[in-house]
């Protein structure tokens, strides 16, 4: 996207429907064109993101159906039903289409690609992509293997975001659950460290005579060290 002519075509707010905002840029040169989503920018947002409960989606005839997160799939709908029909005379005269995304973005932007492409919402395309970066937990395995046809996913290392899930969680819970009695073995040692800690930097105090004190004062004096 960083090379070539690109200009931009149009600017979306929010819609109705759960319709997040986008911008629409074009390489006229080169016959391509983006749809770019944002990630999450206002409490709205939220909303989506914290609506995680799985909605069935079917996957086509003799598929198994797909399960992918409320939120997004909601709002990846109401994208396709503004943008379905110019993604369709885009395509006709001769442009690639790609769907970027960052964040809630990638999620929305991989579910658009397969909205598009599963014709859920009317407009249907077998050519559109999907470029997501950090895409969070968006479906199931079913979903994932057609999204593999049409989307690609940037990762950067332990981001948390792309490996945040209901799963997830509920597999660190089962873990946690595992390892409680170590878990306090472990608290139990460091509290004990701490101790020895404190009892190492205690401070020591040294008791001298004054008659020890004043030999010392005489001893340095005679030493003849200037002040």
């Amino acid at each position: 996207l960083l090379r070539g002519s690109w200009r931009l075509v149009c600017s979306e707010a929010p819609g109705p429907g759960g319709q997040p905002a986008f911008l629409l840029a074009a390489d006229r040169e080169a016959r391509r064109a983006a749809f770019i989503i944002p990630g999450t920018q206002m409490p709205a947002d939220l909303v989506t993101d914290l609506s995680a409960v799985p909605v069935r989606i079917e996957l086509g005839p003799g598929a198994r159906p797909g399960w992918a997160h409320r939120g997004m799939l909601r709002q990846a709908c109401a994208v396709v039903r503004v943008a379905g029909a110019i993604v369709e005379r885009l395509e006709r005269d001769g442009y690639s289409v790609v769907f970027v995304g960052h964040s809630l973005g990638a999620g929305v932007s991989a579910l658009a690609g397969l909205v598009l492409r599963l014709g859920c919402e009317g407009p249907r395309s077998r050519t559109v992509r999907s470029l997501c970066y950090a895409t969070p937990a968006c479906g199931n395995a079913a979903v994932c293997r057609l999204c593999e046809e049409h989307a690609t996913t940037v990762v950067n290392c332990d981001d948390i975001v792309p490996r945040l899930s209901l799963e997830t969680a509920r597999k660190l819970r089962v873990e946690i659950e595992a390892r409680r009695e170590a878990v306090r073995g472990y608290v139990k040692q460091d509290m004990e460290a701490l101790q020895n800690v404190q009892n190492l930097t205690e401070k020591k105090r040294r008791v001298v005579s004054v008659e020890s004190a004043l030999a010392s004062a005489k001893e340095i004096e005679s030493l003849g060290i200037p002040a």
